[in-house]
């Protein structure tokens, strides 16, 4: 007695023309729980067949009208039935009768005389083997079809052989012939691209020897030159001895992948770059508009003098104080673009912290108060003081600014802070900060907040969530931060107030720089010959003015090949060069070397407006006789050269 659930009402068809052979089969099928149907020939069969769908058929051969081997054609020859086992009742079974049955498709034989004692037992395996078998198929044919759908391909490697076995998405991925189900091992790496061979072969060799497996991305060469993308995968079979013998890998074709990656990468670089184009508007025309209405006092000022000359001592302070503004915007522009003129010493960032938290208390609204929390075991730090103030200040009037007329508090802490490699502490931007000591200025505020959209604004030049009120704020900042090798986070929410965090470095060795003397505006004369290289016609007058007032004699160059010409023709005479870095041709980086190769010792004063992180950035600090940046006074120009003359004296 069968008693499987599995084969219980399992439907077998019994098709023999003696029905003695029918009822014997059906009584011992049914009483293992199968249920029968019957058919007396090969034409009631298929008419049998065209109304249910048995999960057996128990097919005599030798039968009238239609013998069995037509039945099975049949059969096999409809789709819809086709995967039907049938078993062939035959009392012939010779070699001819056999081949022809199972290449009709045949799936067992019973001969007779039938032994009725294993006949249900033999009847349930193959059902069973088959719906496994069948099932079996079509997970196959769903991992193909995954296999096409994804583009990837399994292959083994025989280690002892040499030889790849290869699927049929693995072929047509690497354009192999159908056929070519075998290739060697040579042949693989011949069709990789020359530029990832070794890897690949270091990829395998690793994963043999050492790592077990591996997932690279690498290059096929197809024919004609053209490129093919793969990732591939691969993990190593070891035997009993743990002795590698084979390795199991898939390769994917990412091609498609690869070249939407490029796109999309593309389409980010012209974002961002419509992104610079209009950060680049917004900070030209916020500079402008300073520039236009600081020139418009000088302007103004000047014309009053010219009206009237005896009132010249009396505006002239406003034109300085104008000037100062412009240079202050500068120095600004310097800052935002991380490039800030930085005059390092060393000096307590708590006591400054403090000074500016009690100088900016009695500007601020009424209905926002300062709470200061400064650790008093704070190191003093190497850094450029007036700097570090405008980060104080600016901080600290953005989050007055934020809380509006509503009552509001402004927390500024500051404490040491270290950060250990592999701590996911990330800056504004979702960079990591680097390991290291840092003093941590935080700045909190119970104001209005920032949205996703300003906060990723705030650092532009120029942008402001007030209706009045310009400048670069917050950009300027962030630059001062970036040019000290700092960091900045940011935290807010609207409605839940804002958060600001500075980390400027701490050096395991500070030493304490000297503030340079402050140089009395005593009269001090020079002697000698300067050679001044300036290309801006105004600039260079005015500066040879104040260098003939100092006592030097000048010689002037409009450009770098000038410069060199008249140094070669007055080397005797020249005892100094004041140059400007941007100079048409030979530019002042390329002069500087030039002179330097004629005259190793020759003192270089270099002036620009471009900041002296910039020029000490290709410009060894020590090899300069001086550095002054645009604009400068009479009294700024005086001290460079002062300390100049005393070195070289100190040296001679």
């Amino acid at each position: 007695m069968i008693t499987e659930q599995s084969d219980i009402k399992r439907v077998v068809l019994i098709v023999d023309d003696d029905p003695s052979i029918r009822l014997m089969l059906g009584e011992a099928l049914d009483s293992a729980g199968f249920r029968i149907e019957e058919a007396e020939d090969g034409i009631q069969a298929l008419a049998l067949l065209s109304k249910c769908t048995p999960d057996l058929i128990l097919l005599d051969v030798m039968m009238p009208e239609m013998d069995g081997f037509e039945v099975c054609a049949r059969i096999r020859d409809n789709p819809e039935i086709s995967d039907i086992p049938i078993v062939i009742i035959t009392g012939n079974e010779d070699l001819q009768s056999i081949k022809r049955a199972y290449d009709l498709g045949v799936t067992d034989f019973i001969t007779k005389p039938i032994h009725w004692g294993g006949i249900a037992y033999r009847i349930s395996f193959i059902i069973r083997a088959t719906k496994a078998f069948a099932n079996l198929r079509k997970s196959e044919n769903r991992l193909l079809h995954a296999q096409r759908i994804a583009k990837i391909g399994n292959w083994e490697l025989v280690l002892e052989s040499d030889s790849i076995w290869l699927s049929d998405e693995a072929r047509r991925i690497l354009h192999l012939d159908p056929s070519d189900n075998m290739i060697s091992y040579q042949m693989f790496i011949a069709n990789i691209h020359p530029d990832d061979r070794k890897k690949v072969e270091a990829a395998v060799t690793d994963a043999i020897e050492h790592s077990g497996s591996y997932s690279i991305d690498h290059q096929l060469l197809l024919a004609g030159g053209a490129v093919c993308h793969l990732h591939s995968e691969a993990e190593v079979i070891k035997n009993w001895n743990a002795v590698p013998i084979r390795l199991e890998g898939t390769i994917q074709d990412i091609t498609d992948r690869k070249k939407f990656e490029e796109e999309k990468q593309l389409l980010e670089q012209q974002f961002h770059q419509t992104q610079k184009l209009e950060s680049l508007g917004v900070l030209a025309g916020g500079i402008a508009h300073d520039f236009n209405n600081i020139l418009a006092i000088i302007i103004g000022y000047c014309s009053l003098v010219k009206m009237d000359y005896k009132t010249a001592e009396d505006h002239m302070p406003a034109i300085e104080k104008a000037v100062d503004r412009a240079a202050a915007l500068c120095r600004q522009m310097l800052a935002y673009a991380g490039k800030a003129q930085i005059v390092r010493s060393k000096f307590n960032f708590r006591m400054l912290v403090g000074e500016m938290i009690n100088m900016l208390k009695s500007t601020l609204p009424q209905n926002v108060e300062i709470r200061a929390d400064l650790s008093a075991e704070t190191p003093s730090i190497n850094g450029d003081a007036s700097q570090i103030r405008q980060i104080v200040m600016n901080m600290i009037i953005n989050a007055a600014e934020a809380i509006g007329e509503e009552q509001g508090v402004i927390r500024v802490s500051l404490a040491k802070r270290t950060i250990v490699a592999g701590q996911s502490e990330k800056d504004y931007n979702g960079q990591p900060i680097l390991p290291g000591s840092y003093l941590c200025l935080e700045v909190t505020d119970n104001g209005c907040g920032m949205d996703e959209e300003t906060k990723w604004r705030i650092f532009e030049p120029f942008f402001t969530t007030k209706f009045t009120g310009r400048g670069l704020g917050m950009s300027a900042v962030l630059g001062i931060v970036m040019s000290h090798g700092g960091a900045l986070q940011l935290f807010s929410q609207p409605g839940e107030g804002t958060t600001f965090k500075v980390y400027l470095p701490l050096q395991k060795s500070d030493i304490a720089e000297e503030s340079p003397e402050q140089v009395s505006s005593a009269a001090w004369k020079g002697n000698g010959t300067i050679l001044l290289v300036e290309d801006e016609q105004q600039v260079a007058l005015v500066a040879k003015t104040m260098l003939e007032a100092m006592g030097f004699t000048v010689i002037g160059a409009e450009n770098g090949k000038k410069a060199l010409e008249l140094y070669q023709r007055h080397a005797a005479d020249i005892t100094l060069v004041l140059s400007d870095i941007d100079i048409p041709g030979m530019d002042g980086y390329a002069l500087f070397h030039e002179l330097k190769k004629i005259k190793p010792g020759l003192p270089i004063i270099i002036s620009s407006g471009f900041g002296d992180a910039l020029v000490t950035s290709r410009l060894p600090r020590e090899e300069m006789a001086g550095l002054i940046s645009k604009p400068y006074s009479f009294d700024q120009l005086r001290k460079v050269l002062k300390e100049c003359s005393v070195r070289e004296f100190l040296k001679s």
